[in-house]
């Protein structure tokens, strides 16, 4: 009987895995052919624009991503951190959390400065960004750091 992993961190590669590019060459070059089509279509688009096609396209990655994780995100609270921190609107009813602050804030932090080198430092900013109080639910996690499981 096969044992599955249920974590990455599980491997016995951990973390130093190797992999093979000639596979995925195609279709590497037609995602890069495509961002450069969608790059042209930004240009001629208004900054007001381009700030609401990011903000729907957060909210959307925002809640996807949480309900991957089994975790319901309001949408209100997604778009006010949204607005937040885009500086969209300034909310007198702000429906942000800090959950939702966090979740945006990593996002825009992958989306921004996606050409940044990924370090530990970064990925342990993101885990800090995602559980500030040091609790999943109600479990202890340890934050900002590998795990020694």
């Amino acid at each position: 009987m096969q044992m599955y992993q249920t974590y990455i961190w599980q491997n016995s590669n951990w973390p130093h895995f190797t992999y093979d590019l000639t596979g995925y060459q195609a279709i590497l070059q037609e995602i890069c052919y495509q961002q450069g089509l969608l790059d042209g279509i930004s240009k001629g688009l208004s900054e007001d624009h381009l700030l609401e096609l990011q903000s729907e396209t957060l909210a959307l990655d925002a809640v996807t991503t949480s309900e991957i994780e089994g975790e319901v995100l309001s949408r209100d609270s997604v778009r006010s951190s949204i607005f937040k921190k885009l500086g969209l609107r300034n909310e007198d009813n702000d429906r942000s959390t800090v959950q939702t602050d966090g979740l945006i804030d990593v996002l825009l932090d992958a989306s921004n400065n996606r050409d940044k080198l990924f370090t530990p430092d970064r990925l342990f900013s993101w885990h800090a960004a995602l559980f500030p109080t040091g609790y999943s639910g109600m479990l202890k996690i340890n934050v900002a750091s590998y795990r020694g499981e």
